[in-house]
């Protein structure tokens, strides 16, 4: 297993080659082969992907060695909160592909953005355009931002303001604890499914989706070794990735998920109060 992390596509259950050991790499969320699964990642794993969700998200990444890790990105990039880059083995961090082109760690090259003549450069070379080279990290994911297909969609974002994100989860939190009803009394489950997939696109949309459920029980088990995440979303991340295992299974488990349910609108309810 290679160090930039295991929450790569060589173990997701959406890559076809991990269900029939006769298919090539496959990514069934995105519809691509995958050249190198054990170095390629995204958002989609189950790992940051508690509930499951097939559709894209974010784009997919790529490791480099830390060491080209070495700059800020600019006080003047304004990334949207679920594209920072899920964070990967502590030797590795994640870049994004550019047009389905793969960013390689390369050699001496003069930096696209700022000039700067290096040994060791991050490179990548777009369909029908010359290689570009970057000294660091943060600036071939700036030159990405703004230049690349795959960010198009991200550059007019806003962060969620303060106000919008306590109705959102207030107005969640209401229709879980009616949908909790229905379940008792009827034991249908979408309603729970769909609302718990909002709960998961608000966590998505503040940048807290890609936090890896490994680490969230680490972190939640052993609070010293946190990097800073909250430990209500770390919590709302178990919680979730709970109720999923749940309402997957062939008997459902009543009582089971509405204890996780409960769990989890107690936490929407703290996170609203804060």
């Amino acid at each position: 297993m290679p160090n930039g992390g295991s929450d790569c596509c060589g173990t997701c259950i959406f890559n076809k080659a991990n269900r029939d050991k006769g298919q090539e790499p496959f990514c069934e969320v995105r519809n691509f082969k995958i050249e190198d699964p054990y170095w390629t990642y995204c958002n989609n794993h189950p790992r940051r992907n508690p509930l499951l969700v097939r559709t894209p998200r974010g784009p997919v990444w790529t490791a480099i060695f830390a060491e080209l890790d070495s700059k800020p990105f600019s006080k003047e990039l304004q990334i949207p909160p679920n594209l920072l880059p899920p964070k990967g083995d502590a030797m590795y961090v994640r870049v994004p592909f550019c047009g389905g082109i793969r960013p390689y760690q390369d050699g001496t090259g003069v930096c696209t953005i700022c000039g700067e003549e290096c040994m060791y450069t991050v490179s990548v070379e777009p369909l029908n355009h010359d290689k570009k080279f970057f000294c660091s990290t943060a600036h071939y994911f700036e030159w990405w931002f703004n230049f690349c297909p795959e960010a198009t969609m991200y550059r007019e974002e806003r962060p969620i303001n303060a106000d919008s994100l306590k109705k959102r989860l207030e107005e969640i939190s209401k229709s879980l604890s009616d949908a909790e009803a229905e379940l008792r009394t009827e034991g249908d489950k979408q309603r729970i499914v769909e609302l718990l997939l909002k709960v998961d696109d608000l966590l998505f949309d503040l940048g807290y989706g890609g936090v890896d459920l490994i680490h969230a029980a680490i972190y939640t088990e052993n609070p010293e070794l946190n990097e800073g995440f909250s430990p209500f979303i770390l919590r709302l991340q178990i919680d979730l990735s709970r109720a999923g295992n749940l309402l997957q299974q062939d008997i459902l488990d009543i009582e089971s998920v509405l204890t996780c349910l409960y769990d989890i609108r107690d936490v929407l309810k703290k996170i609203s109060s804060k």
